[in-house]
């Protein structure tokens, strides 16, 4: 094939290719990450550099309700990613459909009225502190990882599943969580739960109500 076809084709390929798999925004100290995920399109990755993060959000620190979000903290060496707690905030990370943010009971949430799911999302790197409720708190979300994160006083639930499958919670460490689970799968569907570090809770793990859960620790 000539040089001038193939770059032809190569620019038609390009040009094809889904606008969402190219995106990456980055967060800096001082700016909000709730602004970067609402201008990021579906399948984007957000990092987020290390720093102090406390957003303005009422009720959640932090709202996702578009598939195939990574939020990527990147922290450095004594230099981590943390989103703090902040005025009325209840709940830190936040990811469901989009009428499903607010169930009458989000323990025994529906997924919608018009039983909607998110399709992947991913979280690692985030040190998550502080909430009354909630600290990470996933529903009606299909092909989630969270890993590598660290989860402190949230004082309910610090990372929290539900009516959510095909997903992956490692190498996490929570803690401080007084009032219930520090890790909970509930209502879930072909999960694996490996790897992780939870003191100071209640309960440490909790898995109910589920199908397909995996839970170990490898030596």
């Amino acid at each position: 094939m000539p040089r001038s076809a193939m770059t032809a084709a190569l620019i038609v390929l390009l040009a094809c290719a889904p606008a969402a798999a190219r995106t990456k925004i980055v967060v800096h100290d001082g700016e909000s990450i709730q602004a970067a995920i609402d201008a990021a399109p579906a399948g984007a990755t957000i990092i987020v550099k290390p720093g102090v993060y406390r957003e303005a959000g009422a009720v959640r620190a932090l709202t996702i309700t578009q598939p195939g979000i990574h939020l990527v903290g990147a922290p450095r060496r004594d230099q981590p990613v943390i989103l703090e707690q902040a005025g009325t905030q209840t709940h830190g990370i936040w990811v469901s459909p989009p009428d499903s943010t607010d169930p009458a009971n989000p323990e025994l949430p529906p997924c919608g009225l018009l039983d909607e799911h998110i399709e992947g999302f991913a979280l690692s790197g985030f040190t998550v502190d502080g909430f009354p409720g909630f600290g990470v708190y996933l529903t009606c979300v299909d092909g989630f990882s969270i890993r590598n994160n660290t989860a402190t006083a949230n004082q309910t639930y610090a990372i929290f599943p539900v009516r959510s499958s095909h997903g992956n919670m490692a190498l996490n460490d929570v803690s401080g969580s007084r009032n219930d689970a520090c890790l909970y799968v509930g209502q879930d569907e072909i999960i694996s739960v490996h790897d992780n570090h939870a003191t100071d809770c209640v309960i440490g793990y909790e898995i109910e109500n589920s199908h397909h859960v995996r839970m170990f620790r490898k030596i």
